[in-house]
């Protein structure tokens, strides 16, 4: 029997309907493994080996999804041909600890993504290593540099480093006089504060481009709700068919040659007005929009079940 674990939040904490971890885990079953949940502090070091505290999904329903568990078992990682990593940011000790613990596994069992990219990668740092795709931007640590940079780029986008779902997001404009308070506020909670030229065209949509094993997935438009600037779904966002133009698939082919080989097999891209300016590697989402819009793989089967047949036949390490 072909084991396989889930480690993220809760599962009261996902959304009925939407959540791509649930999607995940009844591809899973459907695909004949025993699916496994696990909270990130459930990964832990029993007699010298890395257990996952966890329980047995034994029934989940069609959306909206109801989980049924088992009880609470200790079992190896290394039992599990194929870990899913989906904890959300932020980014603090409580996200990083379990991951520190399944790089030991890592060589000989696939992780969903990369236990050593997420803990070396920041998802909005991450596309500054191609930085002709990046819109203007500047990391700052004081509010002094802060306006600085947005005294040069006019219009701006503050947002924190190691936050996800469009939190903590502002937009500024020089000469405003609530900039300096804003930015005092945003670096009192955080340590460091990506300032980012504002692209207009995320009126019209911010792109996500799911990304499975360097290739593209499927893709849609998140257009934002009127007046605001966030496009996140959970924000009021409304998911729209897009497809990805050729000319945008020239220009992220390098991104998408590279990632497999920084350990990311999963992805979703944030494209907006022409810019790379996230790579969300930590718990991707889409694939219940992808499924919504009627965007299948070349074989006609829902997404979720060509990234689970990706990453369970990619074998076991070792």
């Amino acid at each position: 029997m072909t084991l396989a674990l889930v480690v993220a939040d809760p599962p009261e904490r996902f959304d009925p309907v939407r959540e791509t971890t649930s999607h995940l885990a009844r591809a899973l079953r459907a695909r004949g493994a025993e699916v496994y949940l696990c909270a990130p502090a459930g990964i832990q070091v029993r007699s010298s080996e890395v257990v996952a505290a966890a329980r047995r999904v034994e029934a989940l329903s069609p959306p909206p999804f109801e989980y049924r568990l088992g009880e609470l078992e200790n079992l190896p990682a290394s039992r599990f041909a194929v870990i899913f990593l989906r904890q959300d940011p932020p980014v603090d000790e409580c996200f990083r600890a379990p991951l520190l613990l399944l790089r030991l596994v890592a060589d000989r069992v696939r992780c969903i993504n990369e236990p050593a990219a997420l803990l070396e990668w920041s998802e909005k740092c991450l596309p500054l290593l191609w930085p002709e795709l990046t819109p203007p931007t500047w990391i700052v640590s004081n509010v002094g540099r802060a306006m600085a940079a947005v005294a040069e780029l006019r219009h701006a986008v503050a947002k924190p480093v190691n936050r996800a779902g469009g939190s903590g997001v502002f937009v500024l404009r020089e000469g405003d006089s609530n900039v300096p308070v804003i930015l005092e506020e945003c670096l009192r909670r955080e340590p460091r504060l990506i300032i980012q030229r504002y692209l207009p065209g995320v009126a019209a949509g911010d792109a996500r481009i799911l990304v499975l094993g360097g290739e593209i997935l499927g893709s849609f438009l998140r257009v934002p709700a009127p007046a605001s600037h966030r496009a996140n779904l959970h924000r009021g966002g409304k998911p729209v068919r897009w497809d990805v133009p050729p000319e945008t698939r020239r220009r992220l082919q390098p991104v998408l040659a590279r990632l497999p080989s920084l350990g990311v097999d999963f992805a979703g891209l944030d494209w907006i007005d022409g810019h790379l300016t996230e790579i969300n590697i930590t718990s991707p989402m889409g694939l219940r929009e992808l499924e919504d819009l009627g965007i299948r793989s070349a074989d006609g089967r829902p997404a979720a079940e060509t990234v689970v047949d990706h990453c369970l036949d990619g074998g076991r390490r070792g």
